[in-house]
């Protein structure tokens, strides 16, 4: 009896956690570091993992980008901004939170500490695609670079797809 109990309560569990999910799926991560993804200057310091390009709604204009950076080297980084070939305009943005308030803001400077980590997730940073080209489908991969106060760049691949909704 006490397995049969046991068994429905995980399939509770289990249906209660696919309910209340969010009905779009995540796109699979982006495991291993891959050569490319740190720049051809060779910045080999600053890893980017699980790269997402948001699918745009239909005729919309705008998406964003979204995935994790690693500052793996002894130097800070600071990212300056960002560009990319299918948006007329591509910016650093954040949400906050102004008098109970969310608001996205451009971000003009983010420094990146020395072993540290930085996510840009939904409801937080992320990339800004304003201006986009027509025609970009789930499974297409976006390129686009982040700008260093040192005149580098770093290139980025994201996968075109769904991503979870940030839940505040």
């Amino acid at each position: 009896m006490k397995k049969i109990i046991t068994a429905i309560l995980i399939s509770t569990a289990l249906l209660a956690g696919l309910c209340t999910a969010d009905d779009q799926k995540e796109m699979p991560a982006m495991d291993e570091h891959k050569e490319g993804m740190t720049g051809k200057d060779g910045l080999k310091q600053l890893m980017v993992h699980h790269a997402v390009f948001r699918t745009p709604i239909p005729g919309a204009v705008n998406s964003a980008a979204f995935f994790e950076l690693k500052n793996a080297g002894k130097h800070d980084i600071i990212i300056v901004g960002a560009k990319s070939g299918v948006a007329k305009m591509t910016q650093i943005h954040n949400h906050i939170n102004d008098q109970g308030v969310m608001k996205m803001r451009q971000v003009e400077k983010l420094t990146l500490a020395a072993g540290d980590e930085l996510a840009f997730k939904p409801g937080g940073l992320h990339i800004m695609f304003m201006g986009l080209e027509p025609n970009i489908s789930e499974g297409q991969m976006i390129d686009f670079q982040l700008l260093l106060a040192s005149g580098k760049t770093i290139d980025i691949s994201a996968m075109v797809g769904k991503v979870k909704k940030h839940k505040m």
